[in-house]
């Protein structure tokens, strides 16, 4: 079971929400939940599902892990494991920025 608590962003596709996701016999997890929004293109859905397939054929701990698909029922969702400190992008874009100012960016 998947349901959301937190409105995050609004993504590339859709919504981007913090969740959770609780399976049989397993312990809460936090999850970023990536939907697809209502009257999405054919080419969005494709370009959606083929990063859900892309994301699933990486088992590294440096890369971000796919927990799951929900293809029937609508909205579509990826779901993923959940990035505590944020997307790469943005820590990033911080990074730049304080590099501009002349700040040091510590990583822990």
């Amino acid at each position: 079971m998947v349901y959301t608590f937190h409105f995050s962003s609004l993504g590339e596709f859709g919504d981007v929400c913090k969740g959770k996701l609780r399976l049989n016999g397993k312990a809460e997890l936090s999850v970023a939940i990536k939907t697809l929004k209502a009257g999405a293109s054919d080419k969005n859905r494709l370009d959606f599902l083929t990063e859900a397939s892309i994301m699933g054929q990486f088992d590294d701990p440096n890369v971000i892990y796919l927990e799951g698909v929900v293809t029937k029922s609508n909205p579509i969702m990826i779901v993923t494991e959940f990035m505590e400190n944020g997307s790469l992008d943005a820590f990033l874009r911080v990074c730049k920025f304080n590099a501009y100012l002349g700040l040091e960016v510590v990583l822990k």
